[in-house]
């Protein structure tokens, strides 16, 4: 708003009310005051949890789609830049895998690679997940985001993961630029 930030806005309006407090200013435009306050606020916090839980719908679908092997899906919530990447590392976990169990090629599109990473991977096992601790920071059109990530099988095995993505908005849309995922035993 006209480079004046919400902060120095509440201020602003705090002095205000402070210093006109010995004048007649009556109690309507105090809650005026307080109304155009609160609205600026609401307004700031509303576009956060937006992006927020946007942010948290794209994560989501891009590992329900590896779960599901939807290639054009997953490759929905990517972003088309040459600089996207993926890094998944399987340490000592109950799967026994031991290294880094794919990553994507810096030098080719993410998109273009999400095809053979889903054939690579089989046929959808019918495996759910639950993300927990979510924390993100958005940063205008750019997001970081990390939390754990649990795997469950259909014969009730758990695989455990920490896991990392950073996004950009583009077009108004959310969209994946880096994945880092560590797999490991609780």
């Amino acid at each position: 708003m006209f480079g004046i930030n919400k902060i120095t806005l509440i201020v602003l309006l705090c002095s205000f009310l402070k210093i006109h407090k010995n004048q007649s200013i009556t109690m309507k435009k105090q809650i005026f005051l307080i109304a155009v306050v609160a609205s600026f606020c609401a307004t700031g916090l509303l576009a956060q949890t937006n992006d927020e839980t946007a942010i948290k719908t794209v994560v989501e679908k891009e590992t329900q789609s590896w779960g599901d092997r939807n290639g054009a899906a997953m490759a929905s919530c990517w972003a088309n830049v040459p600089y996207a990447i993926q890094l998944v590392y399987h340490g000592n976990t109950a799967g026994g895998g031991n290294g880094l169990a794919y990553g994507t090629n810096a030098k080719m599109d993410m998109v273009s690679q999400i095809p053979a990473m889903i054939a690579s991977a089989g046929p959808a096992t019918g495996e759910t997940f639950e993300n927990t601790n979510y924390v993100i920071r958005v940063n205008g059109t750019s997001a970081f985001v990390h939390y754990d990530q649990t795997v469950m099988a259909k014969d009730g095995s758990k695989q455990h993961a920490r896991e990392v993505r950073y996004l950009e908005k583009t077009d108004g849309a959310w969209k994946i630029v880096y994945v880092g995922a560590v797999f490991y035993k609780p």
